[in-house]
Order: C-alpha cells, then sequence, then structure tokens
C-alpha cells in the first residue's frame, strides 16, 4: 500500500476543499471578476453565462454579489465563476411561485407572473395582460414613432384621441367625418384658410349650399334674402 508524505495529504485536502466554494465579487473589469472567498482573493475569473456563440447574452455578476467558485483539480486559480446566490446584502426580490422577477441596479424591474409589467424609475410602466389582451403604457412624458415609409394603426371598433389639441403638419385624407364643435370653453369650430369643395354637396343646417335659392330678389343695388 502506498503511503503519502503529510505535505501531500495536506495538499489533497486543499484541493477537495477549493473544488466548490462559495464566495464574493470583490471586483470586476470587463468579462473578468475576482472574488473573495474566506481570506482567499482569487485572480481575475471568467463568469459562467446563458450564451458564447454565435449568440450571446452579457450580464455582468455586481459587486457584493454572493457566487460560487468552481476549481478543475481544486485550483482556484482555474476557477469559473457560477452566480448567483442570494444573501442578506441582496434578498430574493420576489417570493412568487411561478413568476419571473427582475430587479436593476437603478431600481426599474421587470416581471412576469401571469401577465408582464416593465418598471422604470422615472415612473414609466409598460403592462401587458394577456387575460384581458390589455397593453398600458403609462408615466412617460413623450412618445416618439418614427418610421421610414408607413404606420399603420387598426382597430375593430374604435380609436380614440384623447387631448387639447391633435395636429397634423400635411394633408390628411378620410372617407367621412363628424364634428361636434370646438371643445373646451368654446362650442364653435374653426377653418382657417382657403377651403375647396369638390363633388357631392354642401349642406349646412338642412340648406344645400350649392342649390339653394332665394325669393323676392330684384337686380339692381338691393341684397338677395337669407338662404331658402
Amino acid at each position: 500500500m502506498k503511503s503519502y508524505h503529510p505535505a501531500d495529504l495536506i495538499d489533497i485536502l486543499r484541493k477537495l476543499d477549493n473544488l466548490i466554494r462559495q464566495g464574493i465579487i470583490e471586483e470586476s473589469s470587463g468579462d473578468r471578476v475576482k472574488v473573495r472567498t474566506g481570506e482567499n482573493l482569487t485572480t481575475w475569473l471568467p463568469w459562467l453565462t446563458y450564451r458564447a456563440g454565435k449568440n450571446r447574452t452579457w450580464w455582468r455578476p455586481s459587486i457584493g454579489e454572493q457566487v460560487l467558485l468552481l476549481s478543475p483539480g481544486g485550483e482556484l486559480q482555474l476557477a469559473i465563476v457560477l452566480p448567483s446566490i442570494y444573501s442578506n446584502a441582496f434578498p430574493a426580490p420576489s417570493n412568487s411561485d411561478d413568476g419571473l422577477f427582475i430587479e436593476f441596479a437603478d431600481k426599474a424591474t421587470f416581471e412576469y407572473d401571469n401577465k408582464m409589467t416593465f418598471k422604470l424609475p422615472d415612473g414609466a410602466i409598460f403592462s401587458y395582460d394577456p387575460n384581458s389582451s390589455t397593453l398600458n403604457i403609462s408615466g412617460i412624458n413623450t412618445a416618439f414613432i418614427n418610421a421610414k415609409t408607413s404606420i399603420t394603426a387598426k382597430a375593430g371598433a374604435k380609436i380614440s384621441l384623447n387631448a387639447p389639441l391633435v395636429e397634423c403638419s400635411n394633408h390628411i385624407t378620410f372617407q367621412s367625418f363628424g364634428a361636434t364643435g370646438g371643445g373646451g370653453e368654446s362650442t364653435t369650430g374653426v377653418i382657417t384658410g382657403n377651403v375647396e369643395h369638390k363633388g357631392g354637396n354642401l349642406s349646412t343646417n338642412g340648406i344645400v349650399l350649392n342649390k339653394h335659392t332665394h325669393s323676392d330678389v330684384q337686380t339692381g343695388s338691393d341684397s338677395t334674402g337669407g338662404p331658402q
């Protein structure tokens, strides 16, 4: 039977102890981190990510995050960092049985638990509920949609625009329309600029303007009567 020197046994025990260890991220740079485990501070080590081929992901572990060290042969300098383990400093952000919850450093959150909700630090909220097929966006100041060719909005029943002012900077075309007044304190709609009517009849209060006649008309300097 082969005998071992005590120093060899100590080295074997050290390597066994180093195979899997917990630690805390102490430094980070690029795609490497240094981990404090016990009294040891590792060299720069890579961490495991979801994908690192043609499809790649990036989400670097943060300083203070608790991780596992997987050390081939028990050598810490060869270790790979496996994120992550909840700790007192960074406890679990949710206790949902089935949901997904992500909290970012700036306190933005993403959650899917029967519905999707994305909250940002400025108060903006994007949510979608598949149970009611409802998309809700709130808390934003300005929204821009810039398309090179066209934008199509289609609804089965109605599209509502609720604002003190709706502007169109260029030509607008529609098949039919209805107007109920100017809104606000005014009850009068105003058209500014030239208006040209082509085809069909133009009617106001039951009088077709392009066909109405006047009675009691005589030539000379007298004015005509009102529309009939």
